[in-house]
């Protein structure tokens, strides 16, 4: 009977130390599934830091090309209103001396064509600045698309860093307090043991 319910105990330890080893086994797992959740999301991090300097440089580019644009539109339109003011002139001094001679009827004739070529360079003008407001709201439009997807993506592995954080500190936990069991039934089996062997020496000795 001694026998049989010292081995009963033996196996019963024996179960009690695998079921341990296997915690911690799975523990483990978790703990390194955890850190390659860390992991994707660093790379995650650096690909969308990657994908905003890009952006960032299409951006300064963007603005550059915009500043541009519109200094050249300031320009035409200084130009265009010294033109029309000396075409106005004109008009009027025409319009004054219409019975003087052919030459100033031919004068009149080469200031209608400067009039017309104004005109068309006013209506190219005015095509030209429609457009570039168009690709500058366009740019301005694509660029807060992106500031927005970029802010979205911080936040988002702001949130799965802390989630992973408290993640591996509950495992640590876990881990911390099976090793305190284990070490606890190490030492009922030492205690157990030593127990039997006293008890031997006792039977020996009757």
């Amino acid at each position: 009977n001694t026998e049989n319910f010292r081995a009963t105990n033996i196996r019963y330890f024996q179960e009690q130390n695998k079921q341990v080893l296997k915690a911690l086994e799975k523990v483990e797992e978790e703990r390194d599934e955890a850190n390659a959740v860390i992991k994707q999301w660093e790379e995650r991090q650096a690909k969308l830091q990657s994908e905003y300097d890009r952006f960032a440089a299409r951006l300064e580019a963007t603005q550059q090309a915009a500043e541009k644009s519109r200094a050249e539109i300031q320009a035409k339109d200084e130009h265009i209103r010294v033109l029309s003011e000396q075409n106005k002139h004109l008009l009027g001094l025409l319009e004054t001396e219409e019975t003087k001679s052919r030459e100033i009827a031919e004068e009149k004739e080469g200031v209608d064509q400067e009039h017309d070529r104004l005109t068309k360079i006013a209506e190219e003008y005015t095509t030209v600045k429609k457009t570039t407001e168009q690709h500058i709201a366009l740019a301005n439009g694509e660029v807060t698309k992106l500031q927005m997807e970029l802010q979205s993506g911080h936040e988002e592995n702001a949130e799965l860093r802390a989630a992973a954080a408290n993640y591996e500190a509950q495992i640590k936990v876990d881990l911390q307090s099976l090793e305190a069991a284990l070490a606890n039934a190490k030492a009922k089996n030492v205690q157990y043991l030593q127990q039997m062997q006293h008890n031997d020496v006792n039977e020996h000795r009757l």
